[in-house]
């Protein structure tokens, strides 16, 4: 089934990260990054090119971790993230350039844990979801479900979204390498 109980939202902040390199008006500026943060970058660039001629804004997702290689290897002029910049990413960056990069929080990025509806538990605390991400309870008997192996998906790790949850939930411990990695929030809300 496709409907799913809501049961845990955790926030983080997204951040797009801008280029040191100035870019010329005949060139596209490129946005690359967070898969969160790709349809609002969309718009946002429709508005401006609709409002300044001949301007080109180009917006790709991949991952708030490729969006950063992206931004590092010159690549890309703007960065979308759902996370900061690590310190050795802002050094990386400052050494190649020259510049600190800039963050600049546009949004509020919520995730969410969904539970099908035809499973009948109602609730379960962060610390179960941290012990199911772990692979430490792997059947929803172990919390007052039914005898049924647990299915788990996630986002891949070069996204923002995985890192948030896995400091914040997991409390930097491994996800289980049991759970379904899958590209983009789409994905596995379609899983």
């Amino acid at each position: 089934m496709k409907i799913f109980q809501t049961f845990i939202v955790l926030c983080g902040i997204a951040l797009p990260v801008l280029s040191p390199r100035p870019v010329r008006s005949a060139e596209a500026v490129t946005i690359k990054g967070s898969d969160t943060l790709v349809i609002l970058n969309q718009r946002w660039a429709e508005r401006y090119m609709a409002t300044h001629g001949k301007a080109i804004v180009q917006v790709t997702g991949g991952g708030s971790g490729t969006g950063i290689a992206a931004l590092l290897s010159g690549s890309t002029d703007i960065c979308a993230s759902s996370r900061p910049m690590k310190e050795k990413e802002r050094v990386a960056l400052k050494t190649k350039t020259g510049r600190d990069p800039v963050e600049i929080a546009v949004a509020k990025d919520g995730i969410a844990v969904y539970l099908n509806t035809a499973n009948p538990l109602a609730a379960l605390t962060t610390e179960q979801v941290a012990l199911v991400y772990r692979g430490k309870i792997t059947n929803w008997k172990e919390l007052g479900g039914p005898d049924q192996k647990i299915i788990l998906y996630s986002r891949e790790n070069n996204s923002g979204t995985y890192e948030f949850f896995k400091e914040h939930v997991l409390k930097k411990k491994d996800f289980t390498p049991f759970a379904q990695c899958l590209p983009g929030t789409a994905s596995v809300a379609n899983a």
